[in-house]
């Protein structure tokens, strides 16, 4: 049959239409989908935004590491060198061996004094700033660049003159205190450039007593029987950067003068009878001073030159305002106990400008294997620097307590026996030495922010 072409077969039809609609529309088959699909469109949106982001902590932990280095690298620099010329590009070396290297994108800025934080203005510290400027993901829908930041400071601390120096970096023992040595660093403190595990060390009872700003060495600090020193820096500094000989390049020795024969002063011997007019005489077989010698070298001689033995015997008494040069390998100074010493380095500033300003005893033979051994008591008092850069020093020698302005540098240096000096960092009433000649000991660099 055609329903088409049944009026009563089409009325009929439509209700079924309209029920059939609304069917569809009632029914919720296939809503869960719909729902999951908007959900993980959101999910893999907030993942996303927690990724970028989750990287750009991952960057700042990075780039932290990179300013650290960088503030240290950069400070050590300045530690070496003793300015901040350099800082800038010293940084930008360090952060690239920690991966982070200047572009389009990052900068690295190190500047010295800090212009932030606590180290603002103090020329002794570096700060080193690193700005990196990722490219925006998911984060690009909201809106503006991000910059990630980071900072360093790092300083290098002051610790101030070396009054003792110990220079050989392979000394089983750099500096040794023992016995009863009472030693009084005024303003100053010990530096030992020894690398060993005994580069400094204290041996005795408790009557060793040390006073001083500091104990600073190369190597390794070791400390033996019931020595007690008292430093202003807790505990003793080990593993510091070696400190640079002072006078390095700073002394030129000329060729020995007229020779001299080799005077032994005796009870009436005076050095004009002995030695004449000469104002830098040179002794080629040694120079010695009797127990009963009474020596006043005058003041128009600067320069006294020895190769072999300069020695100055008990009880003899030997003034000046000079400076006795050894020259040879085989050359030593030995002052035994109860001598009466008195001797004045050359002040530098004097005019005419003296060869060796502010050095007492220098001895400038290439190597050495004696030992000048220093043993006056309380009538001794030698103003000015012992520069003894490849001998062995033993001081036992007691300063007068009006007298502070011994300093003490050698290859290595043995304080032993009754020791009683007081020692410091220059004053001014000491001889000035050659500005260019720096004893300031510095600590290593450290992260301070």
């Amino acid at each position: 049959m055609n329903l088409l072409k049944n009026p009563r077969n089409c009325r009929l039809s439509a209700p079924g239409k309209w029920a059939a609609r609304r069917a569809f529309l009632r029914d919720e088959q296939g809503a869960a989908a719909i729902v999951v699909g908007l959900s993980l469109a959101m999910l893999v949106g907030m993942v996303g935004f927690g990724v970028e982001v989750g990287s750009w902590y991952a960057t700042k932990r990075h780039n932290q590491t990179a300013a650290d280095a960088a503030a240290l690298g950069a400070a050590y620099n300045m530690y070496k060198t003793g300015n901040a010329d350099h800082v800038q590009s010293s940084a930008e070396t360090d952060a690239a061996l920690n991966g982070v290297e200047v572009g389009d994108d990052v900068t690295v800025t190190a500047v010295s004094p800090p212009t932030s934080g606590n180290y603002v203005g103090k020329t002794s510290a570096v700060e080193v700033t690193i700005v990196e400027s990722p490219e925006l993901l998911f984060t690009s829908l909201l809106g503006s660049a991000v910059d990630l930041s980071v900072r360093s400071v790092a300083e290098v601390k002051i610790l101030g003159e070396a009054c003792v120096l110990s220079l050989s970096p392979s000394a089983p023992i750099g500096i040794q205190l023992s016995g009863s040595a009472n030693m009084h660093l005024d303003g100053c403190g010990m530096f030992s450039n020894a690398t060993s595990a005994t580069s400094m060390t204290t041996a005795g009872g408790a009557q060793l007593q040390v006073v001083a700003d500091y104990f600073a060495m190369v190597g390794g600090y070791k400390a033996n029987g019931s020595a007690d020193p008292v430093l202003d820096t807790e505990p003793p500094l080990t593993g510091q950067a070696p400190m640079q000989d002072p006078f390095k390049d700073l002394l030129d020795v000329p060729a020995p003068g007229a020779t001299k024969s080799d005077p032994k002063f005796g009870k009436n011997d005076t050095w004009e009878g002995a030695v004449g007019s000469a104002n830098a005489p040179y002794f080629s077989s040694g120079l010695t001073f009797g127990s009963q010698a009474n020596v006043t070298i005058p003041s128009s001689v600067r320069e006294v030159y020895v190769k072999g033995e300069m020695k100055i015997n008990a009880g003899a008494k030997v003034s000046c305002t000079c400076t006795f040069v050894l020259t040879d390998s085989s050359s030593k100074v030995t002052i035994n106990g109860n001598a009466d010493v008195q001797v004045k380095a050359p002040d530098y500033g004097s005019s005419p400008a003296p060869r060796y300003g502010g050095i007492a005893f220098y001895n400038a033979a290439a190597s050495s294997t004696t030992t000048s051994s220093f043993s006056g008591t309380g009538n001794t008092a030698i103003e000015g620097v012992l520069y003894f850069p490849n001998q062995e020093i033993d001081y036992r020698g007691t300063s007068t307590g009006a007298v502070k302005c011994t300093r003490i540098i050698g290859k290595n240096i043995v304080f032993t026996g009754d020791t009683n000096a007081q020692l410091t960092g220059g004053g001014a009433n000491c001889p000035k030495k050659n500005p260019n000649a720096d004893l300031t000991a510095k600590s290593v660099p450290v992260l301070v922010e």
